[in-house]
């Protein structure tokens, strides 16, 4: 039964740990014969691979308090839970009659208490969804509307030769409100719904006791949007009926509300083969940017709730070190579901980790998945939800960390509710260019509107980009790098200042055209054609469709301008409501989505372009390798302080990457010995030991002058010495104890790749880089000729011990060489200084994209190469350079 009750009256439920890594809890729902009887229900387990049938719950439950108990039985004692409203509600609805109804719900089925259950258990949200026989779509209880709107879909929307008759009759304005409202149900504006219908067999819609089929939702979703999109015909509807104030621009940007997205989405997110085999169509970075609108409790799930969806990733839990592994008939029935096949990337799924890292992950696999010529488009697309305190501070689940004992409830709630300032290389959802507002007619409600312009780098769709301002130049890896300081986030990247911000205009408020834009542009005589840099740096040189920009934009923006009243902004959106033209409402839609809340400037060298409001004359114009547009870069310089620290803590770094690989070589090397002395034991190769000695006469020189030249450079306090001596112990210890002659073999080097863990494998190379320092003839030559004498000593001592003939200096090396192994294996790594790169002397602040007319195609890179091939001074030419990007 489910009612309000005392906690004192039942005791709560406390979840037990799944007995089997596999496992899932599944809710069976007690029959019931009218809709106020008490809810009965029992918590079971079963098992992933061959479950008992059931079905899944899709639910609101974000924003809602659990202030209702749910009473449970589990093993056959009571037991109880919180629930909200909505979800008893929920159950209230969903239950049979007479029979029993097994279902899968997040908020019961999942201990909301225990991170280590929920990381296990939301990688596998797509099988469970996916084995699920049908998908409970609850939208909430019913009303008038709700009730008018699905009987509106089944009786008249779905007859498609009536459809254009429906469309202009008056008479249905009342229908199409209802359709509108019942798509702002909020369950359409949560992000984890995406995952669930797009990998559910079937569903349905429960809008109390009222229900539709999912499939004729979508029909009748994709046929208004498709109408209202293309000819603004419902608009027209809406205006004539005076119960709804004459509205011209009733609906908004409809396409962009979150049931027309996810209609949009789930229907074109797989391709069906004839065999049944459902394959993902849309990568992660895609997926997280195109459905940015949708809304999370927890920030982290706009890039985990989309893991199972994604073409190029398979959810892995935290402690999980390979991929998911089934039989071949389990295989081949997820592959039916959807699941990716094994080329796919494992994806980490970690609640536990701070936020600001969570979206660094996200960034660095999005530049390492996509086209290397326009990885870093990432950083200039808005995508990532605002930060507050409680995301790290409040575990998942209903139970909140408390922040400081000394602090009242109140000032707790304060503090947790507090905004985190992100690094500007995460660009957060302020600059999304549509969200939910709240329109002053009662009748209309909350719609979706236009807030900024679109993103100039446009959607990652596959093989296709807006501009490509860096050419051919692709994202240089090497330069690229993430670094964790105490107090801010760092990312480097390559490119090289293309230009400085000269003069700037007033921003275009709600995508109007300023009065004073049309001087700044050169256009004084609105009599005449305009300028074609001008009109073509309102649209950015590009039509609706991202191509060239249709013949007619000029004649468009001639007629535009002569409507403003002189000293006035051109209002574009009313000329597009009332000026019934749509050669000129196309121009104008065009207008808006590039100068929306963005600024007309000029550079020093004299181009026209358009900036982000927040831009100041003086900032740098850069270029980016790997990024398809200029963005605009605002210089910092560091205090000598801040250098300094810095510099301690990179060697910190570095000598815990040290560490690091210190660590990781030695069990190899402990295999080896055991191996070798194995080996030793054998009388049969005992015999051999002389001729392997032969073989090997050339090789223990070296490592003989590495175990000699070591406690030289142990006891120098030079940051190079001891690194150094690092690597001559990992390269003697390799040498005496391998038949190989390479640090990191090909073979491991392979191994590493497959496991498909991108950190395994750049563990594995770490190495490379120190390996490259040690080399450093330089510091060779310094060190040896600081100590002559112990060199040439050992050298003379290593040739002498290498030769093989003399079996008594062989059995006494041999010895001493086993000696030096124990002993080795005994010290860790001292804590001297350690050679680092030193800091840069400022950092950089990424503003955002810009526009440059005549430099958005590969023209700044050919000025680069252009000023580099007349040998300009390194002051006067654009040379590339290392950016530190906070």
């Amino acid at each position: 039964m489910a009612k309000c009750v005392g906690p004192n009256l039942l005791q709560p439920y406390v979840y037990k740990e799944l007995s089997q890594s596999k496992g899932l809890r599944i809710l069976k729902l007690h029959g019931a014969s009218s809709y106020g009887d008490d809810i009965h229900c029992e918590l079971i387990e079963s098992q992933l691979i061959n479950p008992e049938r059931f079905e899944a719950l899709s639910w609101c439950w974000d924003k809602e308090k659990f202030d209702r108990t749910l009473r449970i039985r589990v093993m056959g004692e009571q037991f109880s839970i919180p629930i909200s409203p909505n979800l008893e509600s929920a159950l209230r609805a969903l239950r049979n009659k007479s029979s029993e109804r097994s279902l899968w719900i997040y908020a019961i089925c999942i201990d909301q208490n225990n991170i280590k259950e929920i990381n296990s258990q939301v990688p596998k949200m797509d099988q469970i969804y996916g084995k699920a026989e049908n998908i409970c779509i609850w939208l909430g209880d019913s009303d008038d509307s709700s009730q008018v709107a699905l009987h509106f879909i089944k009786d008249e929307v779905l007859r498609i030769w009536e459809f254009d008759k429906l469309c202009e009759d008056i008479q249905k304005s009342k229908q199409w409100h209802a359709l509108v409202m019942l798509m702002k149900r909020p369950l359409f504006s949560r992000l984890w719904v995406v995952q669930e219908i797009a990998l559910g067999r079937r569903g349905t819609i429960y809008c109390g006791t009222d229900t539709l089929d999912w499939q004729q939702f979508v029909d009748a979703v994709s046929l208004f949007v498709e109408v209202e999109s293309a000819t603004h015909r419902l608009s027209e509807v809406m205006k004539r009926d005076q119960t709804f104030d004459h509205n011209p621009d009733f609906f908004g940007y409809i396409s962009q509300l979150g049931a027309a997205l996810l209609v949009d989405v789930t229907s074109n997110l797989f391709r069906s083969s004839k065999s049944g085999e459902r394959k993902p169509l849309s990568n992660l970075e895609h997926l997280v940017c195109r459905l940015s609108v949708f809304e999370a409790t927890q920030p982290r799930d706009t890039i985990y709730a989309l893991l199972a969806i994604a073409k190029d990733t398979a959810p892995k839990t935290k402690d999980q070190e390979s991929p998911l592994t089934h039989s071949k008939e389990v295989q081949q029935k997820l592959s039916a579901l959807g699941r990716r096949n094994k080329a796919s990337e494992t994806y980490r799924v970690d609640y536990s980790l701070p936020l600001v890292s969570v979206y660094k992950d996200f960034i660095f696999f999005s530049i390492c998945k996509s086209d290397q010529s326009r990885a870093l488009d990432i950083v200039c697309r808005p995508w990532a939800p605002r930060v507050k305190r409680r995301h790290d501070q409040v575990e998942m689940g209903l139970s909140a960390k408390t922040v400081s004992k000394d602090k009242a409830p109140i000032a707790q709630e304060e503090y947790l509710d507090q905004d985190v300032s992100l690094p500007s290389w995460i660009p957060d959802l302020r600059r999304a260019a549509f969200t939910m507002k709240e329109h002053p007619s009662t009748t209309i409600g909350h719609r979706m509107e236009r807030k900024n312009a679109d993103a100039l780098v446009g959607m990652p769709t596959n093989g296709e980009r807006n501009y490509s301002a860096a050419g051919t130049s692709v994202i240089t890896r090497p330069k690229l790098n993430f670094k964790k300081r105490d107090h801010y986030y760092s990312m480097f990247v390559e490119g090289f200042i293309l230009d400085k911000v000269g003069q700037v205009e007033e921003p275009a408020r709600l995508g109007n055209i300023p009065w004073s834009w049309l001087g700044f542009g050169g256009w004084h005589d609105t009599r005449t054609d305009p300028p074609q840099e001008f009109w073509m740096t309102l649209v950015a040189d590009r039509g609706a469709n991202g191509r060239k920009p249709p013949a007619f934009y000029p004649r468009a923006c001639k007629e535009s301008v002569n409507k403003m009243t002189e000293g006035d902004p051109l209002d574009t959106k009313q000329l597009i409501n009332e000026g019934r033209c749509t050669v000129v409402a196309e121009f104008l839609r065009r207008v808006q989505a590039v100068i929306w809340n963005r600024r007309l400037m000029h550079t020093q060298r004299g181009n026209m372009g358009l900036v982000h409001e927040t831009v100041k004359t003086g900032d740098m114009i850069c270029v980016l390798y790997g990024c398809s547009v200029p963005v605009v870069l605002r210089k910092t310089d560091k205090t000598e302080q801040d250098i300094k620290q810095e510099r301690i803590e990179d060697e910190h770094e570095t000598r815990e990457r040290l560490r690091k690989v210190m660590n990781m070589i030695k069990p190899i090397f402990k295999k080896r010995r055991e191996r070798r002395l194995k080996v030793q034991n054998s009388l049969k190769l005992q015999r051999l030991k002389v001729d392997i000695l032969r073989n090997i006469k050339t090789i223990w020189p070296l490592s003989i002058l590495s175990v000699g030249l070591y406690p030289i450079f142990w006891h120098h306090t030079t940051p190079e010495a001891v690194l150094i001596g690092e690597m001559l112990v990992c390269i003697s210890q390799q040498l005496i104890r391998s038949d190989r002659m390479s640090i990191l073999t090909k073979n491991d080097t392979l191994r590493a790749q497959q496991t498909n863990n991108l950190r395994a494998y750049m563990e594995y190379t770490e190495i490379v880089p120190l390996l490259l320092v040690a080399s450093d003839v330089r510091l060779w030559k310094r060190l040896a000729w600081d100590n002559l004498y112990p060199v040439l000593i050992t050298f003379v001592i290593g040739l002498i011990f290498a030769l093989p003939q003399l079996r008594l200096l062989s059995r006494i090396r041999s010895i001493i060489t086993i000696r030096w192994y124990r002993w080795r294996n005994r010290i860790s790594i001292p804590d001297y200084p350690i050679l680092v790169e030193k800091p840069a002397q400022c950092y950089w602040e990424l503003i955002g994209e810009c526009y440059v007319h005549g430099m958005m195609d590969g023209e700044a890179i050919a000025l680069q190469n252009e000023e580099s091939a007349m040998g300009l001074q390194a002051g006067d030419s654009i040379r590339a350079q290392t950016f530190e990007l906070r």
